[in-house]
């Protein structure tokens, strides 16, 4: 028997080094997965229990002592237990059935197998010569009953684990483990180890193949499989279409039943998309605090479970998936950093079971769902921006083709890009003329070109009027294109009958005023003449119908020029602006004298505007006598310039710490005949248009005036002029007036 016995152990130790090294290949693969580490115990289990048989068939032949041989009996025994409960526990792991109660019951037993072992003589058997490690029946039979139970599950979960060499592997290691109860006279025996081995070697072949050797093989199908999904998304815009080809494509790739897309809407989500499930739960809404998907959405993180009926406690994701899912997996869909759905593959309880490559293929498909839901999202943007500027478009169009103004637009080379149909008849051009044939005659273009590329760069419009056949036209042109600077379109308003009765107002006002101006003089001058009299009471009273006339005078004057500089025309030249300050203020000295008030120049003496001098000097007298007015005892008035390079303007402040405006009156102090009444300043006495004519002076100068104040804190008028080439900051070589401190006069 000795020939026998050496090509047994042999053929053992062949075959067990063979198990040997795809076990490191697998370990090297990844020993974190549960039944890669158990194939590597269930080896090292084997080859312990191979060890203590082998020894005891060596040991007539070497003639090993006793010690030696109930060591080698203790290590066979345990090896065998424990492959056992080993393999049970593989078993159980590919198969993703819980065994934690019984596999701690079975390491209890092993221990005490070990014990019993150690305390009593083992069981040796000699047969022909040959001593033979027995097994001890009934207990051997208990973790034998382990191995069958991991047939059984491995049997019963055959489509769950799709790999026929596993379980043939399986069913070769049971029946190697069976023949060790066998008659040891039959001489099978001595095989039973070589059976373990080599199913064990079946074992760990089917476990690489499934762990590598099919992804890899898959590979190639994967990226076709994505090229064509790509292909489909970009072909089909419909999202719930492409949405159901990736529900299809992820079945397929994992081999699940069914799959589904849940779609996020703020806190809740939406099945859009499913394959393979009742149509009904189409448009089933859940919260994503709720199942599995919820849980995907809230952790952005895939989500695996291995059996959803056994393992998830918690609110389901579909109506009885607690009772027909088995196993189930799903991967958020992220884009641009927000999960915008989940992505969930399923199968039945006879179905595979899912694992982490699983979930990795799944996470390929991901990206795919979530491009095609923005796709998706931002088509159905696109179709409603197209549709809301058709709709304006076509409503600009009717609201163009039905004004009575003409409108005409123009590129930057002047050529004619829309023209309604007021403008085609204005034109005298007709209608169904192609517009870019037409050309613009020059009586249409503005009097100053420079006039409008200033207006257009400070004030992003134009306005000129120009006189057609006895009708006076309005014309605002702006520029065409907000980002890109494309042309310019005009817009020409028929003023002829509002500048008939602008005229004809304007008149009646030049008359009323000189009407009323003639006997007011008379009056003025025979209260002159009654003061001549000696008499207290009748002066007073004389006092008193002076500054009533005085008051009519200033509020005559103030409609006169008022309307004298709408109607008028400016003389803009070049002026120092240091002067014009100080000879307002000399010639407000008695009334800043009267009330106390100190007034500093502090223009810069080398600012240069281009103005109408005298309407200028006008519009700041009446700024500081405002300021003056208003001012208690002790307050000051300042002067001063500014220049703002940044958007080409030039700004005179008139500043006061007086009284301020309040904040609801501060919109109309530039309306005509206003005057607020504030508290301890009633007695002040005003026309109410010293303010309109300075608005009316600075609309003439295409500037503007504006308004800061605070109640109780004082006032600050702003007089805002274009930066021209006449208006700068000049040296002071070329002012002719060194530099020196703001000039005050206490």
């Amino acid at each position: 028997m000795i020939d026998s016995t050496i090509v047994t152990i042999v053929l053992d130790g062949v075959v067990l080094a063979l198990t040997f090294s795809f076990v490191l290949l697998l370990i090297w693969h990844n020993l974190s997965k549960r039944h890669i580490a158990l194939l590597v115990t269930l080896l090292a289990l084997v080859v312990a229990w191979n060890l203590g048989s082998i020894i005891t068939k060596l040991a007539d032949q070497f003639a090993l002592g006793s010690t030696i041989v109930s060591a080698a009996a203790v290590v066979h025994d345990a090896g065998f237990a424990a492959s056992s409960v080993a393999f049970y526990a593989f078993a159980s792991s590919l198969t993703g059935t819980r065994a934690a109660p019984l596999l701690r019951a079975a390491w209890l037993g092993i221990g005490a197998v070990v014990i019993a072992r150690l305390m009593f003589s083992p069981l040796v058997l000699v047969e022909s010569g040959q001593t033979t490690a027995q097994l001890s029946p009934l207990p051997m039979l208990l973790f034998f009953a382990y191995s069958m139970f991991g047939v059984y599950q491995l049997f019963a979960n055959r489509r769950k684990l799709t790999s026929p060499t596993i379980l043939s592997g399986a069913a070769l290691f049971v029946v190697g483990q069976g023949l060790t109860f066998a008659n040891p006279a039959l001489g099978i025996v001595t095989i039973s180890t070589n059976l373990c081995s080599g199913g064990l070697l079946l074992m760990t072949i089917g476990v690489i193949r499934r762990e590598i050797i099919r992804p890899l093989a898959e590979r190639e199908q994967q990226i076709a499989a994505l090229h064509s999904l790509s292909k489909e998304i970009a072909g089909q815009p419909q999202l719930d279409e492409v949405l159901g080809q990736i529900a299809l494509q992820a079945t397929n790739w994992i081999g699940g039943d069914a799959a589904g897309v849940f779609l996020r809407d703020d806190d809740q989500l939406y099945l859009a998309a499913t394959y393979n499930l009742p149509s009904s739960y189409r448009g089933l809404k859940m919260s994503i605090d709720n199942g599995v998907c919820g849980q995907t959405v809230r952790s952005e993180k895939a989500q695996l479970i291995e059996n959803y009926g056994r393992d998830w406690r918690f609110e389901p994701d579909l109506p009885l998936a607690d009772r027909a899912f088995g196993s189930f997996t799903a991967v958020p869909l992220t884009y641009q950093g927000s999960v915008a759905g989940v992505l969930f593959v399923v199968s039945g309880h006879q179905g595979r079971m899912f694992r982490s490559d699983d979930v990795f293929r799944l996470e390929l498909l991901a990206p795919q769902a979530a491009v095609a839901i923005a796709y998706s999202a931002l088509l159905d943007q696109q179709q409603r921006l197209l549709r809301q500027i058709e709709a304006n478009s076509a409503q600009l169009e009717s609201l163009l083709l039905s004004t009575e103004n003409p409108v005409i637009a123009v590129d930057r080379r002047l050529n004619v890009l829309f023209a309604n149909p007021a403008a085609l008849n204005l034109l005298d051009v007709e209608q169904d003329t192609d517009v870019s044939r037409i050309r613009i005659p020059a009586q249409y273009f503005p009097p100053s070109l420079k006039a409008l590329a200033r207006d257009l760069q400070l004030f992003k419009v134009h306005e000129y009027e120009i006189g057609l056949d006895s009708v006076t036209y309005q014309c605002h042109v702006a520029r065409l294109g907000k980002i890109r600077h494309e042309g310019w379109v005009a817009v020409m308003h028929d003023v002829s009958r509002l500048k008939e009765l602008d005229r004809m107002k304007g008149e009646m006002i030049r008359m009323v005023s000189h009407d009323l101006k003639n006997p007011l003089m008379g009056a003025m001058l025979n209260v002159d003449l009654l003061r001549t009299r000696e008499d207290a009471a009748l002066n007073d009273s004389l006092d008193a119908l002076d500054r009533q006339l005085d008051r009519m005078d200033r509020i005559i004057r103030g409609v006169l020029d008022l309307e004298r500089i709408r109607t008028g025309r400016l003389q803009r030249l070049p002026h120092e602006v240091y002067p014009i300050v100080t000879k307002v203020i000399q010639d407000l000295d008695r009334t800043r004298l009267d009330k106390g008030v100190s007034i500093t120049n502090a223009v810069d003496p080398a600012l240069i505007l281009e103005v109408d001098g005298d309407q200028f000097e006008r519009a700041l007298s009446n700024l500081v006598e405002n300021a003056i007015k208003f001012s208690e005892q002790g307050s000051r008035v300042t002067v001063e310039s500014e220049v703002r390079e940044s958007d080409r303007q030039i700004a005179i402040h008139v500043k006061d710490t007086g009284i301020g405006i309040p904040a609801e009156i501060q919109s109309q102090v530039f309306d005509r005949f206003f005057r607020g009444r504030q508290r301890g300043f009633e007695h002040v006495s005003g026309s109410g248009l010293g303010l309109a004519l300075v608005k009316a002076i600075m609309e003439l100068h295409t500037g503007a005036v504006s308004l800061k104040s605070v109640e109780g804190q004082g006032s600050c008028f702003t007089l805002l002029f274009g930066m021209t080439e006449s208006a700068r900051l000049t040296s002071s070589e070329q002012s002719g007036r060194a530099l020196g401190p703001p000039e005050t006069r206490d």
